[in-house]
């Protein structure tokens, strides 16, 4: 992982986390591993509903004047 981010709504009652990874695989092997299971098992009493998925992006700029 490169770099993880939360971020948490006005309430505090939804939370989105954003990871940066090297590749696909970086991510699929540390999902499956035991560090992985034992914080999802720690987080599951709080969690309602939970989404993955693998994304391709850039970052982005602010065009100069």
């Amino acid at each position: 992982m490169r770099r993880a981010f939360a971020y948490w709504s006005e309430d505090g009652q939804e939370i989105t986390g954003v990871s940066f990874w090297d590749s696909q695989e970086a991510c699929d092997s540390w999902r499956s591993s035991e560090p992985e299971a034992q914080r999802r098992a720690a987080m599951a009493p709080y969690v309602v509903e939970e989404r993955e998925g693998f994304y391709h992006g850039r970052e982005l700029t602010i065009p100069q004047r």
